[in-house]
């Protein structure tokens, strides 16, 4: 599978709503089931703007998934960025979440100039636990009862990942 990383577009949010509105996303993200168009039009016009950016992942020509990187613009945060990620369910296991991750660390590291980057999970999302602990993310602590999914109070795992701890990371490749 050929996967490419690039910004997105304006004219994405249809298919991005499209990604959003699939059950296991909507159960593993703190996004509301099923946003309009208009705000993921808005959402993407915005990309860049205020520290937070966001790319789309094409596989096979494509759109398969989404992350965006947030990168804090308080003085005293903006050695940080936050992860947030989805991937169409279609392409679940086929490398697109590892594909949105490394390029989103070399991003955070090499362009923004993190040095810590954080991300929050569901407790019960072992996929992408083990996504991210493939990448050196270590468990920082658990947030319990942290959001509601389904009518339930849930549990959130903090992740982190300091840039020597990343060590290794390719500086090339979808940038």
């Amino acid at each position: 599978m050929n996967i490419k990383i690039r910004s997105t577009e304006a004219g994405d949010a249809a298919r991005y709503l499209t990604i959003a509105c699939q059950q296991s996303v909507q159960e593993n993200t703190l996004a509301m089931p099923c946003q309009s168009l208009n705000d993921w039009n808005e959402r993407l016009a915005g990309n860049g703007r205020d520290g937070i950016y966001h790319f789309a992942a094409e596989a096979d020509g494509e759109l398969a998934g989404i992350i965006t990187v947030r990168n804090p613009q308080h003085p005293r945060l903006r050695h940080t960025t936050n992860l947030g990620m989805f991937v169409d369910e279609k392409h679940t296991g086929k490398g697109v979440g590892s594909a949105l991750i490394e390029f989103a660390l070399r991003y955070s590291f090499h362009w923004l100039g993190a040095v810590k980057v954080e991300l929050e999970v569901f407790t019960d999302n072992q996929p992408a636990i083990g996504l991210y602990k493939k990448y050196g993310f270590r468990e920082e602590g658990v947030r319990t009862k942290s959001a509601l999914r389904n009518g339930q109070y849930v549990d959130v795992l903090m992740m982190g990942l300091e840039v020597q701890e990343a060590g290794g990371l390719p500086v090339s490749g979808h940038e």
